[in-house]
């Protein structure tokens, strides 16, 4: 696990704990979320563990895509 998912994983937790209204969104590059989240095994973890994601444009530093 690299730093990127641990640092969500603690961020979800301890939102739940003090904030558990507030949605959490894993940002992650477009040319990331084609390669593991559109295919079967990423979108198991996503629609188990319930990740929103916040899909961007790595060049133009621009919002592609919400997914809640």
């Amino acid at each position: 696990m690299n730093s990127k998912n641990g640092q969500y994983l603690l961020y979800r937790a301890v939102l739940e704990e003090v904030k558990p209204d507030f949605l959490l969104y894993l940002a992650v590059r477009k040319i990331t979320y084609q390669a593991i989240f559109s295919e079967p095994i990423g979108e198991l973890v996503v629609n188990k563990y319930k990740v929103n994601i916040l899909v961007c444009k790595s060049k133009k530093q621009e919002i592609w895509q919400w997914i809640s």
